[in-house]
């Protein structure tokens, strides 16, 4: 390198030093324009846009770079970090590749190689490489959490991937993604109150910030609290609240947007699950029946591409127009809809995954909604309405647990759509056998003790009963004998535990109720899909009574099809609900024929009507002038 170039460079880099960094990026592109055939300009210029965290010109830097030299490998090894950070995961395995060709074997490469392996679905790959690590005491915390990581999703078991982030977690106590982990970990065991732990140590972490998992932290703090039975519905809500406080200090100004007049009324829906998932059988009937004439409407939705299936192609038949936005930034998101005239806008998601809340409390739309998709209130400010029942939410009593203002359906919040393919499906109860097959279809995080302990008791009371458990983590060995170990403590056989591993054939997921005898709803954290699945297929569910919205979804349902002489108030009482179906076989056959048969002419199905009443509510948020 010639000494002017050197000079300039540095200059450059004094430029960027002295906070000028677009001066400094001016400077080093005509350095770059002046050396078309230098790699130093891209490195520098790279380096720097890296360290101001603008990774989009850091990546088209680099990769010009790449064009003129793949074979030094400090380019390399600096484009393995920027392809890392820009979650180009193909092009981490392309050069890491390399590099390990040239015979570096760097441990942090290694791990960006595994982290790659990881996310491209290369699980065993990672694994082969992370056991040569562990051999070697090299895995430390961020190898210990990518073993955790791939272990979960190689054996569907949670007791070995503990081990391995507990280690990463006392090597390195703030490791964000290893606390995350072990709080899933946690959930998945039905400890949302030990999960909670892991959350709140990092929020109080003062590296948060800066590893940019601030808000992930706290939406995932948020969402658990909903499955604890520790925390009030008055403390959920004031955490709540203060999330719009912190997105406006930290991060956000709000603005204010007015309603423009068009000729229909665009409605925008916002969310990541816009696929083969639970909220997908409550938007089918919606989308069905609601009146085209009057409304047009948009899906914004928050996943990559790639993830489309066979629910995605059939709502985008149902609407106007789908968009996948995961790719834009929340000033981006915000033009775009802007773009597009929406004048009421659904947040379908909450504090779940790939949520765009900090996008919401910008104010995306005139008018912004939740609905469907979270139990509980998002705690935003510039969030308008839920949309909710009078049993979810009791007038007078709920009001004061919502940042929202509370819209309420009659019947109820939402209306179910059992799979097209299936909506004849072949009813077929079993009238004889030896057992009496009690089942919970659920996730597993909102099986908790307290759960547990009153599962276990009406076992115990009922002769030749069986609990029959459906979960994804039911293949691992380890898992099952966690499970096991549950119940007997005690005092229940494990002979009497069932633990079904999940279907991917929903027909034959379907079916399996025909084996069933009584659902066992969850609390305080209910059942919705599979609370609206047992009773579609005849199964009576027994649930318990709470004093908030999630505690409170499957009585909704209940009493819409007309059996809330299902829901019981006490734990007693559920246990001896449950007692009481079993003692008459007949009995609790002809209540299954007729479950069946008033869940079908229920509102809970009828959704012409509630499309109707769903509109209606909407046109009633409008101003006149604009109709």
């Amino acid at each position: 390198m010639n000494n002017d170039l050197i000079e300039l460079l540095k200059k450059a880099g004094s430029i960027f030093d002295d906070g000028n960094v677009v001066q400094s990026e001016e400077a080093i592109d005509i350095l770059i324009k002046d050396n078309p055939l230098r790699v130093e300009p891209l490195i520098v210029g790279a380096q720097l846009a890296s360290e101001s965290k603008n990774l989009k010109r850091a990546l088209k830097l680099i990769s010009k770079c790449l064009k003129l030299n793949s074979e030094d490998l400090e380019i390399l090894k600096f484009s393995i970090s920027i392809f890392s950070q820009t979650d180009r995961f193909d092009e981490v395995i392309q050069y890491s590749t390399k590099i390990l060709k040239l015979g570096c074997t760097e441990v942090d490469i290694l791990l960006k190689l595994c982290t790659a392996y990881r996310k491209t679905g290369q699980h065993s790959k990672a694994v082969i490489i992370l056991k040569e690590l562990e051999r070697r005491n090299q895995l430390g915390d961020s190898g210990n959490y990518e073993m955790a990581c791939c272990i979960q999703v190689l054996t569907q078991g949670i007791e070995l991937a503990c081990k391995y982030c507990l280690e990463a977690i006392r090597l390195n106590p703030t490791h964000t993604l290893a606390n995350m982990k072990m709080a899933d970990l946690l959930m998945i065991g039905g400890e949302p109150d030990s999960a909670l732990k892991y959350h709140s140590r990092l929020l109080k972490s003062p590296n948060l910030f800066h590893d940019g998992g601030y808000i992930a932290t706290l939406n995932n703090y948020l969402m658990v609290q909903n499955y604890s039975k520790e925390y009030s519905r008055d403390e959920i809500f004031v955490n709540h609240s203060n999330f719009s406080s912190i997105l406006n200090e930290v991060y956000i100004k709000p603005d204010h947007k007015t309603i423009k007049k068009q000729r229909k009324i665009t409605l925008g829906f916002v969310s990541a699950d816009f696929q083969l998932h639970p909220v997908y059988h409550f938007l089918l009937p919606l989308f069905n029946y609601i009146d085209k004439s009057r409304f047009e409407i948009i899906l914004f939705y928050n996943t990559p591409e790639g993830e489309r299936d066979i629910a995605t192609d059939t709502l985008e038949s149902l609407v106007d127009e789908l968009h996948f936005i995961l790719h834009m930034s929340d000033e981006s998101l915000k033009k775009f809809i802007n773009s597009k005239n929406v004048s009421i806008l659904f947040d379908l998601s909450g504090h779940t995954a790939r949520n765009r809340l900090e996008a919401f409390a910008q104010r995306l739309a005139p008018v912004q909604i939740n609905w469907l998709g979270y139990p509980n209130t998002t705690g935003l400010k510039n969030m308008d309405y839920r949309i909710v029942d009078s049993v979810t939410d009791p007038v007078c009593s709920s009001e004061f647990l919502s940042t929202e203002k509370l819209i309420r359906i009659d019947n109820c919040f939402v209306c179910y759509n059992v799979r097209s393919e299936h909506s004849d499906y072949n009813f077929a109860p079993r009238k004889h056998s030896p057992y009496i097959n009690l089942c919970c279809y659920n996730n597993p995080a909102k099986i908790t003790d307290i759960v547990i302990k009153t599962w276990a008791s009406i076992i115990e009371q009922v002769d030749n009963s069986r609990l029959v458990l459906k979960t994804r983590y039911c293949i691992e060995s380890e898992t099952r004998s966690y499970i096991f170990d549950k119940y007997k403590s005690l005092g229940v056989d494990p002979s009497r535990i069932v633990l079904s591993n999940t279907t991917k054939s929903y027909l034959r997921h379907m079916d399996s109720f025909n084996d069933m005898d009584i659902a066992l709803d969850p609390f305080p954290y209910n059942g919705t899909t599979s609370t609206c699945e047992a009773l579609f297929m005849g199964i009576p569910v027994v649930a318990l009574e709470g004093d908030r919205h999630v505690s409170r979804v499957s009585q909704s349902l209940l009493e819409c099809i007309g059996h809330g002489d299902l829901v019981t108030s006490t734990i007693d009482e559920y246990i001896q609900k449950t007692v009481d179906l079993t003692a008459d076989k007949s009995r609790l056959y002809d209540l299954k024929c007729q479950i069946r048969s008033d869940m079908l002419k229920s509102p809970l199905m009828d959704g012409k009507t509630f499309a109707s009443k769903f509109q209606e509510t909407i046109l009633n948020l409008i101003p006149d002038s604009y109709l």
